[in-house]
């Protein structure tokens, strides 16, 4: 995607940026720890704040 398609994308993302793959990584850390334990059937959204319909 050239620097022109990316930046519509970036500017409707809430926190004004694409996520790192280490923020991604946190949350799968974290889901496969054992404090996530007592999680089931959850969904997590890791995205900056912007939703797909």
């Amino acid at each position: 995607m050239s620097p022109e398609q990316a930046k519509p994308v970036i500017d409707a993302i809430p926190m004004g940026r694409p996520g790192e793959p280490e923020e991604v990584a946190s949350a799968i850390v974290f889901l496969a720890s054992k404090e996530a334990s007592y999680i089931t059937g959850e969904g997590i959204d890791v995205k900056g704040g912007s939703h797909m319909d």
